[in-house]
């Protein structure tokens, strides 16, 4: 009877050292940016929901006074908008920038705001009547003029941390300016509705963070 030889399927351990490496390398590259996807996909969607109910409020509140413009609703005040029929309220703030945005805090709590240069934004120190959402979104609202480039007229400006305090607090990621027309209709600060995703997304990372809504609005939602 002849002697068979089996030959040795094992790994040896320098094979299987090399096989990790390469899942740790492969691993490592993938994985924050995965992660980061993830993250933006979140924010975004807060950010979407959270523009939608105020839409869908601004429908309601033409339908409920029977009128054609919001100036004739509680879009015509901070204070009466922001009321608990209207939203989902957790804390109406008494000093904003103290109690909700804490941008003039002298403690550890302390939040900047900062564009995507990483240029601080200042107009955020100023007291616009403030909520904090159930869902933890910080919201200020305030009167706004102006026209868009379609002749609708401009009435107000919403702020929106979606994430509260929490980071990254940079406009174009969780925060965001937002202004609105009369017929219920999200613009620019200016009323440039007629801009490029490409051409919002520029101005944004410098400058006017309502072209960072409208970017993200313009693209179908997607964070880049």
């Amino acid at each position: 009877m002849g002697v068979h030889k089996f030959k040795n399927l094992a790994f040896t351990l320098t094979e299987l050292l090399i096989a990790m490496g390469i899942i740790g390398l492969i691993a490592a590259i993938t994985i924050p940016s995965l992660v980061s996807n993830i993250y933006k996909k979140s924010l975004t969607t807060e950010l979407k929901n959270i523009t939608s109910e105020i839409k869908q409020l601004a429908q309601e509140q033409m339908l409920k006074h029977k009128v054609y413009s919001l100036e004739e609703t509680d879009f015509n005040s901070p204070n009466e908008l922001f009321k608990d029929e209207n939203f989902a309220i957790s804390l109406k703030c008494k000093n904003p920038t103290v109690d909700c945005w804490k941008t003039q805090v002298s403690d550890k709590s302390k939040v900047v705001y900062k564009r995507m240069n990483g240029v601080e934004i200042a107009a955020l120190t100023k007291n616009k009547p403030s909520i904090v959402l159930k869902n933890g979104a910080i919201l200020s609202y305030s009167r706004a003029g102006g026209k868009t480039e379609n002749g609708d007229k401009i009435i107000g400006n919403f702020m929106i941390d979606v994430n509260g305090n929490e980071p990254p607090n940079v406009e174009g990621r969780d925060f965001y300016s937002i202004y609105i027309t009369e017929k219920g209709r999200y613009t620019t600060w200016d009323g440039k509705d007629s801009l490029s995703e490409e051409e919002y997304t520029n101005i944004c990372k410098t400058d006017a963070s309502s072209y960072c809504f409208a970017a993200i609005e313009k693209s179908g939602w997607q964070m880049k």
